[in-house]
């Protein structure tokens, strides 16, 4: 409440000094560029962004007052060698245009829809964080961008693929298919701390039989990106519910409205001691009327290569994953401020088996008597209206997408621990725990146990969530955005434990041990408000606040009760609600020292909603989970340098965190429950390093350093806890770097060779709080480098890659758990790979 007073106060003052000022517009006839813009942004209640050395050294004439706003600005700019790109209905970034065309720029329009002719410095980047187009250096998010030549170049594809080129950002693989994103240390169980958005599309994944929507992640192959970026801290005004630690939002090529073009691309690679992969994509961009329809198509697939044996099932190479999917996208402008996006993607995943190892065979050699396969289909439509409504930019958008995974667990384990366990063998005679068996009965209860071991837990699931979202937005003295978001998902699935066969699937002619059925829906509204008063030239005061409401509900049963897990009498169906309502808030000073040097103080709130959950014989006042929250203090700082030749950022910040919402298991070792346990502190800093040598080589260093550690006791009467305060917390890790070192060279005028290395380091960490438990497992502590080249001429190029080029084993996940035994995935073994590409 506290930092909503403050908006308040922020918004007030702003009313008083508005009302009290002029705006009448005024200046010299001949003033600089620079002043000229400013002036033409604040009378026609634009957004003009412009670097200052781009203007440096321009003059301009005033345009009279009958004038209109847009028509002013391509008068100033004629015959200077500028031009306005329009990036929204009343937003434009000023550019450079290529110099042969320099001089015909006053016989045309310098109003453009196009992209730069040249690549822009990281200072000139365009984002979209705050909701409204900002330059990056004008930016006060701690942020990392990729821009999609870069991102193609890398040659990344997935989600993970952008850990290796953004720190603070990681992600968790338990199981085939199964991807947990955190950010900045906040690593746990429950709904997702990390908002995830393709375009204007949150997505996430089901609740599944463990509550827990944030143990998987739709993940769709990362192709045609215009951008990708990844936003550092809560994001809870702007984002909402989803974004505890930050945000990830993919930015799509949308349709190009001036010409038809296209692209083919094909590479093979080859891992080392494993198998041979393959991706192809194709994009084609057809203008339907010039200026203002363009459809944009795009299809891929793409194979992954596992390179994992199974010893005791005598399979190669598992863990192979398969892509295939398209996108289809029309953009529309019926006119200049006005226009229509429609998007649809769909993509089918599949694993033949979890790609881990087991600790005590070797590097790339697993034990597990079960296969693990994964598959899913995923589905996605949305739909974008944005214009300008008088001064204002409008945004309506809609969407909605269904995600149906089907996912194994190795269930072995968790059966074979409970040998010689009496409350399970009560359970399995139809008894009550606390009569337990006599000697003659656990023989008889072990003996059922060899008869359904080995043994998986099936899941095919299913999640369909419906967003809205209406946002307004304007600039001037006060720039604002306002609007309404709208949210309901509902999922649903079923449990099924099977005995597997002699080749680790399935045993179809054994029937089912249990079968439970569950359900969940969740239900959201938001009104949220953003407003930036510019107070001076210097000094920028930012104050934002979402309202938010939701309610969870969810249900369950079990159909077949396992006789050896469940206990006797808890198959009763159940089903339990939960709602809430609250506030979250921030607010921020931003300093301009100088046009090259932002320097920012905030103070922010992020929020994740609460749950359900639904396991046979759980005690009623442990189903339901309350959120938890995060308030992040952080100073950060964007600096440029040389004329852009040296960019640096920093961001230096304190999170607290309280109610984690994390994972358990209960105390029989049979179910993974979500509980409030305990409050945590994380201090770190980021810093970022931007450099250009001369005209052949660029260079970028991102550190994040960790510092995660529990505030208080993790304890619990219903599940098993060790975390103690003062423990770190588990899979953050306290030091990561990563680092990209490019060259460009032209060898001709059509020929150009390009050289990216890119190392990546995560320091040691552990995968308990408490370093001295004997489950507690190492990861991290090393690194990988990467090497691309690519030839391009005339529009072809061939390229070389190799992935993990020292030949790194460092470990990615690991755990020793009743679902995952001394279990760890590690980074793909050195890999090679060769491509082509056209574009026409």
């Amino acid at each position: 409440m506290a930092i909503l007073r403050l908006a308040l106060i922020v918004v007030a003052a702003w009313t008083f000094s508005a009302l009290a000022g002029s705006h009448a517009f005024a200046a010299p006839n001949r003033i600089s560029l620079a002043d000229a813009l400013q002036a033409l942004a604040r009378r026609g209640h634009l957004s003009i962004l412009f670097r200052p050395e781009t203007v440096s050294g321009i003059t301009a004439e005033q345009p009279g007052k009958s004038v209109s706003p847009e028509a002013g600005l391509e008068a100033m700019l004629r015959g200077t060698g500028l031009r306005a790109k329009r990036i929204a209905p009343r937003s434009f970034v000023i550019e450079r245009v290529e110099q042969g065309k320099a001089e015909s720029i006053g016989h045309a329009s310098t109003i453009e829809v196009e992209r730069a002719v040249y690549p822009s410095p990281p200072s000139s980047i365009v984002v979209t964080a705050l909701r409204r187009p900002t330059l990056l250096l004008d930016t006060p998010v701690s942020m990392v961008v990729l821009g999609g030549d870069e991102w193609r170049r890398f040659a990344g594809r997935t989600n993970a693929d952008v850990v290796k080129l953004a720190p603070s950002l990681a992600i968790s693989s338990p199981g085939s298919g199964l991807d947990r994103m955190s950010l900045r240390g906040v690593f746990s169980a429950g709904e997702p701390s990390v908002g995830l958005y393709y375009g204007n599309v949150p997505v996430l994944g089901p609740s599944g039989s463990s509550s827990d929507p944030g143990l998987m992640t739709p993940n769709l192959l990362l192709v045609d990106v215009e951008r990708i970026e990844v936003l550092r801290g809560p994001q809870g005004t702007l984002y909402g519910a989803g974004s505890l630690a930050g945000t990830m939002r993919v930015l799509f090529r949308q349709p190009e409205l001036d010409a038809n073009s296209g692209s083919v691309d094909a590479s093979v690679s080859l891992v080392e001691g494993g198998g041979t992969g393959f991706d192809a994509s194709t994009v084609v961009n057809m203008v339907v009327a010039p200026d203002s329809a363009a459809l944009r198509a795009v299809a891929y697939r793409r194979r992954e290569a596992g390179f994992v044996d199974n010893v005791p099932l005598r399979k190669s190479d598992i863990g192979t994953r398969d892509d295939v999917g398209a996108r289809l996208s029309l953009m529309w402008e019926p006119e200049v401020d006005w226009f229509l996006s429609l998007e649809g993607a769909y993509q089918e995943t599949d694993f033949d088996d979890f790609g881990s190892s087991s600790g005590d065979l070797g590097t790339y050699r697993t034990g597990r008597e079960v296969r693990l396969p994964f598959s899913s289909r995923f589905w996605m439509v949305s739909g974008i209206v944005r214009g300008a409504l008088g001064r204002a930019d409008m945004e309506l958008s809609a969407s909605r997408y269904r995600w149906v995974p089907r996912r194994s667990l190795d269930f072995t384990r968790v059966l074979e621990d409970l040998r010689g366990d009496q409350h399970a063998c009560a359970g399995y005679f139809g008894r009550l725990p606390e009569i337990g068996c006599s000697t003659g009965e656990l023989a008889d209860f072990g003996n059922y146990l060899d008869s359904v071991t080995p043994a998986v837990l099936d899941q095919p699931l299913r999640v369909t969530g419906t967003s809205a979202e209406l946002r307004v937005s304007g600039s001037g003295k006060l720039d604002w955005t306002t609007g309404l978001f709208f949210n309901r998902r509902i999922d649903s699935g079923e449990s099924s434990a099977h005995r597997v066969d002699g080749e680790g699937m399935i045993d179809g002619e054994t029937p089912a041990q249990s079968l439970r059925r569950f359900s969940g829906a969740l239900r959201q509204f938001a009104a949220f408000g953003d407003l930036t008063w510019h107070v001076t030239d210097l000094l920028d005061i930012t104050a934002g606040g979402r309202y938010f409401r939701y309610r969870r509900y969810a249900s369950g049963e079990s159909l077949w009760r396992n006789p050896a897990t469940e206990l006797y009498g808890s198959d009763a169906p159940v089903s339990y609600g939960y709602s809430t309502r609250g506030t979250a808030g921030r607010i921020r000073l931003d300093f301009h020292p100088g046009a090259d040097w932002l320097i920012y103080g905030e103070v922010a709130q992020g929020f994740r909603p609460g749950g359900v959950n639904i396991i046979p014989g759980l005690p009623s006042e442990a189903a339901v989970y309350r959120g938890d929250r995060i308030v992040s203090r952080e100073l950060g700082s964007r600096l440029s340098l040389a004329r852009d030749a040296v960019q640096i950022s920093g961001a230096l910040f304190r999170q607290t965190w309280s109610d984690m919402e994390v994972s358990a298991i209960t105390n029989n070792g049979a179910f993974a429950i979500i509980s409030n346990l305990g409050n945590a502190r994380i201090d770190g800093f980021e810093l970022g390093l931007d450099a250009r040598a001369g005209e052949h080589f660029e260079a970028r260093v991102q550190t994040t350093y960790l510092d995660a550690r529990l505030t208080s006791n993790q304890l619990s009467e219903i599940a098993q806890a060790t975390g103690r305060r003062g423990d770190r917390l588990p899979y953050v890790a306290p030091l990561i770097v990563s680092s990209v070192l490019t060259g460009r060279w032209n060898l001709d005028e059509s020929m150009r060779l390009t050289v990216g290395l890119y190392g990546h380091y995560t320091g040691r960490h552990y995968s308990r709080s408490d370093r001295g438990d004997i489950r507690a497992m190492r990861l991290g502590g090393g690194g990988s480098i990467d090497l691309r080249a690519s030839l391009e001429l005339a529009g072809q190029s061939l390229s070389v890659g190799v992935s993990n080029l020292t030949g790194s084993h460092e470990r990615v996940w690991a755990a020793d758990t009743v679902f995952a035994p001394r279990t760890v995935t590690r980074i793909q073994p050195r890999t090679v790979s060769v491509g082509l590409s056209s574009r026409f």
